[in-house]
């Protein structure tokens, strides 16, 4: 009796079952969707076992799972959009895989929920409103986080802080001036504190005299690690601004100085500190050189430098250099006021405060550069002043609030809870200062909000 089917029908069921073989070493993805191993002559449906992410992986918008800690089918968040310059702000690659400290051993990756804050943080701006070149720098700095752990930990807990901020904002309701802000997650202070300590031995790794083999980073390169350690910086001090009690996460009026009962050292002024040394740091790295992605922001470093003035009062509002009690001969060593005063003059212009409506407009928003000229001056004998509650240099200190918070999220954060608490402290125990309450009243709906 003749065959039902052909030899030949038979040899090539043979070779496809022969070819459909399933790949031994292939990821747990294409395994789970049963997509066959890669051989010679098959053109679809393979897993190429490419590492650290295969085309099948890439092509479905999942990450590769070669690692046991992975989930499975996890998606790859696309670019959510562009920023107002044109630039992406999605993840600058293809599988958002990173080791979380120097030696590379802990691998893990960023899920959906983190890819999205991130996407979202880069995409309006991470350090401030009209800061429009930063767009370019957020991205590269994406780039440069995978392959240095300290970075990524600070854009995760910059991340993080910025969804704290966004809830804030997206719920007035439940977050308003009285209640404060949302505290600190964990999973926030964990990413902190990991970026702080790596930076740290980054730093003193890099400015040992021990040789190179001993060293316990992957690139002792200055050159190569210069961005990467600034961007870290400059992110640690914005985190470290955003909150208002180092110690206690004050997270209400009540809870944050200066109504809040502190030592003789109060935390509050660490922040005064930190932005010292991202300074010392931006020194040491020299970022407007020509190779440094931080070069664009030229502008915005002569901003923070900006010069104030050796002696007299031009420049600082009338009404504000006579709560002072400055006068044309007054000069940084007569008086601890007279820097603060210039710098608060400068943020607010040179016209009167009181009665400033018409020049005032409370949409205005600010430049982050013409804000830091004030808390570059957070030192000496007016950081004292500050902290043995000064009437006059907590008004400085408020006034400067009115204004900076203004579209730089990270000091709306801050001063949502602390310009309450001053306020109320002023109020409660220099009620019967005219000169302060006559500026704290008059400046009160503004700035309370």
């Amino acid at each position: 009796m003749a065959p039902i089917f052909p030899n030949s029908y038979v040899r090539e069921t043979e070779k496809s079952r022969t070819r459909t073989r399933r790949s031994r070493y292939g990821c747990r993805n294409c395994k789970l969707r049963k997509l066959k191993a890669s051989f010679p002559g098959r053109k679809l449906g393979l897993c190429d076992e490419a590492k650290p992410q295969c085309r099948k992986c890439t092509s479905f918008g999942v990450i590769c799972n070669y690692m046991a800690n992975l989930p499975d089918l996890e998606p790859v968040v696309p670019s959510i959009g562009t920023t107002s310059c044109g630039v992406a702000t999605g993840l600058p690659v293809s599988t958002p895989v990173w080791t979380s400290d120097v030696s590379g051993t802990y691998r893990f990756h960023l899920d959906a929920r983190l890819q999205k804050l991130i996407s979202r943080y880069f995409g309006e701006n991470m350090i401030g409103a009209y800061e429009p070149k930063m767009a370019g720098v957020n991205q590269k700095l994406m780039e440069l986080a995978f392959s240095y752990p300290f970075l990524m930990h600070a854009l995760i807990a910059g991340a993080l802080t910025y969804d704290r901020y966004m809830d804030m904002i997206s719920n007035p309701q439940r977050w308003s001036s009285n209640r404060g802000t949302p505290r600190r997650t964990l999973q926030e202070c964990y990413h902190l504190s990991q970026s702080t300590i790596l930076l740290n031995k980054h730093l003193q790794d890099l400015l040992s005299d021990r040789p190179a083999s001993e060293s316990t980073i992957p690139d002792r390169d200055i050159n190569r690690t210069r961005d990467p350690m600034l961007g870290a910086g400059a992110l640690l001090s914005i985190l470290t601004f955003s909150s208002s009690s180092s110690s206690s996460n004050a997270s209400s009026p009540q809870e944050s100085w200066p109504l809040a009962v502190e030592d003789d050292n109060p935390p509050e002024f660490n922040w005064s500190r930190m932005s010292n040394s991202k300074m010392c740091l931006w020194n040491f790295v020299d970022p407007l050189r020509k190779d440094s992605i931080f070069s664009v922001l030229a502008p915005t470093y002569a901003d923070m430098c900006y010069p104030l003035p050796e002696s007299g009062t031009d420049g600082i509002p009338p009404d504000l250099a006579c709560l002072c009690k400055l006068t044309p001969t007054s000069n940084a060593d007569t008086s601890p006021y007279f820097l603060a005063a210039h710098a608060v003059g400068h943020i607010w212009g040179d016209g009167p405060i009181l009665g400033a409506d018409k020049g005032d407009k409370d949409g205005e928003k600010v430049k982050v550069g013409s804000t830091q000229v004030f808390t570059r001056v957070v030192s000496g004998p007016f950081e004292e002043l500050l902290k043995a509650r000064d009437p006059v240099a907590l008004l400085l200190l408020y006034l400067w609030y009115c204004k900076a918070r203004r579209g730089i999220w990270w000091i709306e954060l801050r001063a949502r809870v602390e310009v309450p608490a001053i306020h109320e402290y002023l109020r409660r125990y220099h009620g019967a200062n005219a000169e302060v309450m006559r500026f704290l009243l008059y400046r009160s709906i503004n700035c309370s909000s």
